[in-house]
């Protein structure tokens, strides 16, 4: 079996993909939570929903830019 070395990680880039992963989850888990509310949403907590979807457009774009560098 092949030994992870830290390079081979840093190649992999790990640590990017699984906050990416995570961050796509917690993302998930918001919107899926704001629809549930339905009609008794207000509007601090479609500010808050706004907020996390715009970041997470942010992470996405930031994160496909940086895929093809190495």
């Amino acid at each position: 079996m092949a030994e992870l070395t830290m390079e081979r990680i840093l190649k992999w880039k790990l640590l990017i993909r699984l906050m990416m992963a995570c961050f796509m989850l917690m993302s998930w888990n918001v919107c899926s939570w704001f629809m549930e509310l339905g009609g008794d949403a207000t509007t601090q907590q479609a500010a808050f929903v706004s907020t996390i979807v715009g970041a997470a457009t942010g992470c996405f774009g930031i994160f496909v830019n940086s895929e093809g560098k190495s």
